[in-house]
């Protein structure tokens, strides 16, 4: 059923608005079908007169459900997509919906309201959950509480490059169907209508929080309250990159660790004081209650329907499957929120109990190890084995001892966990008791640093993978699939070899494991293991990739060819943190573990305002930029900016590299030929820019760099007798009217051009008089304001334009 439902969402996902593609897939179910049926009926010819009419009932079922599944998928997203057809962005509109959530913010308050109704000027929406984002006031409005006021709708952003972030996916994925940003001047009404229980609940977090914040410093107080208040706002950001690059993350957030650890505790614990049933009861309502107070994310979800089906089990006197469980946990999440099968939290979760159930359960039956640390290592191995291509997919790096940290970490949780609960409750009588119950918490929360800092000061500690390709990852989970189908049939057959014998009281030696055989059997997992990893971690691009990043108001260009990487520039006046948002996301989902060469065309910031962070960003305990080149210059035209980067760049103890006119850089497949500036001039800083000829050996590909260069620079150019033709431009200046002089085009008659600009610069970039001269040359103009990251693929073919957004 729940192979069917994935079925029937995803092809709702590929089909847009036709049919087709379903009819297919229904097609593809029944002749599967017929074909096992015929395939068992030539082993056995009594089979299928016995089963066809159970063969045709069951791919009935499995058809309906499909459709189910389509057919929810595609209401679900027209629902979500409700708000972005039907409103203008920033129409001012009226929006009514009941309070779930909130989040403080330095700037104002998210709102996050359910079965909200919208209305707007021609449209009214009805029955979506938003986001309410209230500027810099406070609206006394709480969990349970209903909101009216008129607010303006910020439609989502879009990724714009490789590796950045996709709002509207993720809030889709979450079934956020809009975002709006509420007016100071808007009158807001609160209506007094509650959820008494919601609301009580609100306010026992908010007591919950404001004791952890009494009894422990603001680092401990932030992690508990995401370890146990579901709230991670308040995490450090140290904290939060130590945990991610030591594979340990989980532990920030619900999963079912924590709701087993609360739950079985509550349950216990009453189990003394009641019966049976009164307690399972009790349990799992406080458990209801506490997923209501916490949010509700989905593993936290997945986590309680778990442990409602266990203790039902107990309760009916019936052995608890986890199989079982967890597809019925999976069926309640998708249906209700089709496209949460896309998401991260979704797969990490499943996917982590799918590797106990399917891979470490029957390995440990297979390899016959009694040793409890090496069946713990194996089990979190094989949960990694599952998630290392997910975590991969979504942040394109993996920790690599991550299965080790978790063995160490996760036998302390719970004393965390118990130590957090009573400092809150014994804190709400005496703060000084409580500090002193949860400062046993906090020391185990700093061992668990001094871990996770041990283990990556260790060699490749951590590997940037980039994005895996649709092929590794087929290949990957192939391969899985089939060890995993191998190794179940072995123990199935070995099982029935095993009960025949006990029926016939036959000692079957043949079958007895002997110390060669185990060793054989061990030594093929580790086999396998490893060539999981090898395909994983294998990350081979072929060709040279240059790729001018979209970072709105600047410049920043990636090329890449067999392993050397150049960043030519790193800045941007209109995006906030660039290296932190756009670009080092960009050189991870390629692949790129370290630049080679970081290169400084000139010093305005638009160019160099993420230089700093990118030389302070450490991999593996080194420099993630080798060297840096400057433009050789005049010291009397060198400034501020130009001497920080310089300083920078000697105090992270980076190579510094200046170059001039007549320099010449040759790398593997690549040559980087200087034509501008000459030290000895005295120009404006523009016009002082490094230019260059990037040139591929394995073709006849030649592209010009030429850095914020103005017509006065082109001249020089011209004067010095540059005379090569190009077959890409890397445009002066954004496209500026003053760069891109029609001599300086004629001389290059470039086949592409490519302009990096932001959406609505105040500068008018590009100008309509560069644009002009760029089409009287017959050039293909490119703009990331339009298109998004641009990238070029070049190989001894010749060269081939792509972009991002189209």
């Amino acid at each position: 059923m729940a192979a069917a439902l994935i079925i029937g969402e995803s092809v709702g996902r590929l089909t847009e608005a036709k049919m087709g593609l379903i009819i297919i897939a229904e097609i593809c179910i029944i002749a599967t079908g017929l074909l096992v049926a015929f395939v068992i009926n030539r082993i056995n010819r009594h089979f299928l007169r016995r089963k066809v009419r159970l063969i045709v009932l069951y791919m009935g079922i499995v058809c309906l459900i499909v459709n189910m599944g389509f057919a929810k998928y595609r209401n679900y997203n027209d629902k979500l997509h409700s708000l972005e057809n039907g409103l203008r962005a920033h129409e001012r509109v009226r929006v009514c919906g009941k309070i779930t959530k909130s989040e403080e913010k330095s700037t104002g308050i998210y709102y996050y309201l359910e079965n909200a109704y919208v209305s707007g000027k021609n449209n009214q929406i009805s029955n979506v959950n938003i986001i309410l984002y209230v500027k810099d006031e406070k609206i006394e409005g709480i969990t349970g509480e209903m909101i009216d006021t008129y607010a303006k709708y910020d439609s989502y952003k879009l990724a714009r490059n490789k590796g950045g972030f996709n709002e509207r996916k993720y809030y889709y994925e979450l079934g956020i169907a809009g975002r709006f940003i509420k007016e100071n001047d808007d009158e807001t009404f609160i209506i007094s209508k509650r959820d008494i229980v919601s609301t009580g609940l609100y306010r026992l977090k908010c007591h919950c929080i404001d004791i952890l914040d009494k009894i422990t410093s603001a680092k401990y107080s932030g992690i508990y309250k995401g370890i146990l208040l579901g709230d991670k706002s308040d995490i450090e950001s140290d904290t939060r990159s130590l945990y991610k690059m030591a594979g340990i993350s989980h532990l920030l957030a619900i999963s079912g660790l924590h709701i087993s650890l609360i739950g079985y505790f509550v349950y216990r614990t009453l189990r003394k004081i009641m019966g049976l049933y009164p307690s399972g009861i009790f349990t799992f309502t406080i458990i209801l209650c506490y997923g209501n107070m916490i949010g509700e994310n989905i593993s936290a979800k997945r986590a309680i329907i778990m442990f409602g089906v266990s203790l039902l089990a107990k309760l009916i006197g019936r052995t608890y499957d986890i199989l079982s469980a967890l597809t019925l946990a999976f069926i309640i999440i998708i249906y209700t929120n089709p496209l949460a099968i896309f998401n991260s939290g979704m797969l990490l979760s499943f996917g982590a109990i799918l590797g106990i159930i399917l891979l470490h359960t029957p390995l440990m039956r297979f390899i016959k190890i009694n040793n409890k640390l090496i069946s713990s290592f194996l089990a979190s191995e094989m949960i990694n084995t599952i998630i290392r291509p997910i975590s991969a997919y979504f942040y394109y790096e993996i920790s690599m001892y991550s299965s080790v940290i978790n063995i160490i970490i996760i036998p302390f949780m719970g004393i965390i966990v118990v130590c957090g609960i009573l400092g809150i409750i014994i804190g709400s009588v005496s703060v000084h008791l409580g500090s002193f119950v949860i400062w046993i918490g906090c020391r185990v929360l700093q061992f668990y640093d001094f871990v996770c800092r041990l283990f990556l000061k260790m060699p490749y500690a951590t590997r940037i993978v980039g994005i895996p390709g649709n092929l590794r990852l087929v290949i990957y989970f192939g391969l899985l699939i089939i060890a995993v189908i191998i190794l179940h049939i072995y123990l199935n057959r070995n099982d029935e070899i095993y009960n025949n014998d006990n029926e016939c009281n036959i000692v079957n030696c043949g079958e007895i494991d002997t110390f060669k055989v185990r060793n054989i059997k061990r030594i093929s997992v580790c086999m396998v293991l490893i060539l999981l990893n090898v395909i994983l971690l294998s990350n081979n691009v072929k060709g040279v990739r240059i790729n001018m990043l979209d970072v709105g108001q600047g410049d920043s260009i990636c090329i890449n060819n067999a392993g050397n990487t150049l960043l030519v520039d790193a800045g941007s006046s209109s995006e906030k943190d660039i290296t932190k948002y756009t670009i080092l996301p960009f050189l991870k989902a390629s692949g790129i573990e370290c630049v080679d060469y970081l290169i400084m065309t000139h010093s305005d910031m638009d160019h160099i305002n993420g230089m700093n962070d990118l030389m302070e960003y450490k991999y593996n305990g080194r420099n993630y930029v080798k060297n840096i080149i400057v433009p050789k210059i005049n010291e009397t035209v060198v400034d501020k900016n130009y001497r920080n980067i310089i300083s920078k760049a000697e105090k992270e103890k980076i190579n510094v590299i200046y170059l001039g006119k007549g320099d010449i850089i040759q790398m593997k497949g690549l040559q980087i030929r200087c034509l501008w500036p000459e030290d000895d001039r005295k120009l404006d800083k523009n016009d002082l820019s490094l230019t260059f000829y990037l040139s591929v050996s394995e073709s006849d590909f030649r592209m010009l760099f030429t850095g914020d260069l103005g017509m006065e620079g082109e001249k020089m150019l011209i004067k010095s007798g540059i005379s090569d033709k190009v077959n890409v431009l890397k445009t002066g200046h954004h496209g500026s009217n003053n760069s891109s002089s029609a001599e300086f085009l004629k001389v290059l008659l470039p086949e592409v051009s490519i302009i990096s600009c932001g959406v609505n610069n105040r500068y008018g970039h590009p100008g309509q008089d560069a644009l002009k001269r760029l089409k009287n040359i017959a050039s293909d103009i490119y703009v990331t304001k339009d298109t998004g990251e641009i990238d070029i693929h070049v190989n001894e073919r010749g060269f081939k334009v792509e972009t991002f957004l189209h």
